[in-house]
């Protein structure tokens, strides 16, 4: 988890960094005297996306959903985040570029004070979009790591 100052303009290193939402999936401090937690949001989920040959991110857009609820995560050079301090199993959508890939079961789980960062590097490229689209219309789940290629999703 990355905290810092809150700016989170355009560097990703800063991008874990703010203040805590109120109904977080972290800790209310005021359960226990005896633990500070600090203001620093933590998002829960940080996708890192290598566009076609090094490409630009521009015009990706990123959604995330976890049952109802639903959010487009904010781009950040090529990394989006969002979910800041909410916790849940959730699936994401990248669209752009002429193609789309889904993923599912993305966990970010809760800490005593902030939710632990789910984070996914993510190949947003043709040979990946069209291997993985084949792979979902075979019924094979994205969290499946047999699901070809491998490489195209992967967990830091």
């Amino acid at each position: 988890m990355i905290g810092g100052a809150c700016d989170a303009t355009a560097d990703p290193a800063k991008a874990d960094a703010g203040t805590p939402r109120a109904g977080s999936g972290g800790h209310d401090p005021g359960d226990d005297p005896q633990i500070a937690c600090t203001g620093i949001l933590s998002w829960g989920v940080r996708l890192e996306v290598e566009a076609e040959q090094g490409g630009s991110c521009d015009g990706i857009e990123v959604t995330v959903t976890d049952g109802a609820y639903s959010e487009r995560l904010m781009p950040i050079g090529c990394s989006f985040v969002g979910a800041g301090e909410r916790a849940g199993t959730y699936a994401a959508r990248l669209e752009g570029h002429g193609r789309a890939l889904s993923i599912s079961h993305i966990v970010v789980r809760p800490e005593v004070c902030h939710v632990i960062t789910a984070v996914r590097h993510v190949r947003f490229t043709r040979a990946c979009t069209d291997a993985l689209q084949e792979g979902a219309d075979a019924g094979i789940d994205t969290a499946d790591r047999s699901a070809p290629p491998s490489d195209c999703v992967t967990e830091p």
